[in-house]
């Protein structure tokens, strides 16, 4: 009795070639058999905008008590809002007990894998077509978090939130991919829609 040979052929592409036989090695009679791959990780969608505008808009708030996390920034009531440059803290009046919510929009220049990262103290939390990408949560001292994105070019929704207890403080959100080296989100991609 002839022993029975299974061969498995597996290529690097979308599809999936399956060859068997009984026959003992008689490849004349082997079959392919293909079955598609589904893609994974594609690139998130970029968004229209009906009329960009440089810069991203920003809510500054002040508060006397401890936060409970980052999110409790949205309960607060805004001292200040406008239209910021850069994502930092320049435009802070005090050195404790602020916070900002900034808004708007990331030009992506390519379709790439994006590392973004935040660097904050204290806490903050970084949104990405209304994701949360990053959490760098609770009172703590100068830290760094950083996450990869796969983003189509074009224009995505990014949301930051940061707030300041007491004691020293730092926020800057960076960027980089293949063709960019890490670097301080500039100002030349920083959008907001004005209807």
């Amino acid at each position: 009795m002839k022993k029975s040979t299974i061969v498995v052929a597996l290529v690097a592409t979308n599809a999936l070639v399956l060859n068997a036989t009984a026959n003992s090695g008689n490849w004349s009679n082997i079959k392919p058999i293909k079955s598609k791959i589904e893609k994974t990780g594609d690139f998130l969608p970029a968004t229209n905008l009906a009329n960009p505008q440089k810069g991203i808009t920003y809510k500054y708030y002040q508060f006397k008590d401890e936060l409970a996390n980052v999110d409790s920034i949205a309960k607060l009531t805004p001292v200040s809002t406008g239209i910021a440059n850069v994502i930092d803290l320049s435009k802070s009046t005090r050195e404790e007990n602020y916070a900002f919510i900034f808004e708007g929009y990331v030009k992506i220049p390519a379709d790439d894998n994006y590392v973004f990262s935040i660097n904050s103290d204290d806490g903050s939390k970084l949104v990405i077509d209304d994701k949360v990408e990053i959490l760098n949560e609770g009172y703590h001292a100068e830290e760094e978090v950083e996450k990869d994105i796969k983003l189509a070019a074009g224009f995505h929704k990014i949301k930051v939130w940061f707030w300041q207890g007491g004691g020293e403080f730092a926020l800057s959100v960076s960027w980089k991919s293949s063709a960019i080296p890490k670097t301080t989100l500039p100002s030349s991609v920083l959008f907001y829609n004005q209807k």
